[in-house]
C-alpha cells in the first residue's frame, strides 16, 4: 500500500454539547435574514448567537460553538418548505419539527424547541430580555 493510501488515524475531538439543534438551510436562504434583534439574519446565526448570550463563562463572556451546551446545525432541504418561515428539531425530538415563522423572537424559539437553559438576570438573550425557564411559565392550557 503507497504512503497516499494509507488512513490517518481518527481523531476525537471535545465538546459541551449536550444537545443539537437542525435547522434547514434552504428555507433560511429563502428568508434571507427575518431572525434576530434587527431582523436581518439567519435562524440560524441568530439562534447560534442568543446561546452564546444565554451560555456566558463565569468571565462573562459568550461562549464559542464547541463551548455552549447546544449546538446549532445547518442541514440540507428538510423538505417542508414553508412560506416565510424556517424549519427546525432538535435531535433528541426527532419527531417534533417546528415551522419558526420570520420575526419569531430567539426567547420564544428556545422555548419552543425544549431548550431549557437558565440564565440570570445579567444573561440577555438576543432580544434583550432574560432567558426564563419554560417550566416557570404559565400554561396556556391547563
Amino acid at each position: 500500500m503507497s504512503a497516499s493510501n494509507e488512513s490517518k488515524p481518527i481523531k476525537s475531538v471535545d465538546s459541551a454539547w449536550t444537545d443539537v439543534v437542525l435547522v434547514c438551510r434552504k428555507c433560511s436562504k429563502k428568508l434571507d435574514g427575518g431572525f434576530g434583534p434587527k431582523q436581518k439574519q439567519a435562524f440560524g446565526t441568530a439562534l447560534s448567537e442568543a446561546l452564546s448570550a444565554a451560555q456566558q463563562d463565569v468571565g462573562g463572556r459568550k461562549q464559542k460553538a464547541r463551548r455552549r451546551r447546544t449546538g446549532v446545525v445547518e442541514v440540507e432541504c428538510l423538505d417542508l418548505c414553508p412560506k416565510g418561515a424556517v424549519v427546525a428539531l432538535r435531535a433528541g425530538a426527532p419527531g417534533d419539527w417546528l415551522v419558526i415563522p420570520r420575526g419569531t423572537s430567539m426567547m420564544d424559539s428556545m422555548r419552543q424547541l425544549g431548550l431549557n437553559q437558565r440564565a440570570s438576570t445579567n444573561e440577555h438573550v438576543g432580544s434583550g430580555q432574560a432567558m426564563v425557564d419554560p417550566a416557570d411559565a404559565p400554561r396556556l392550557n391547563p
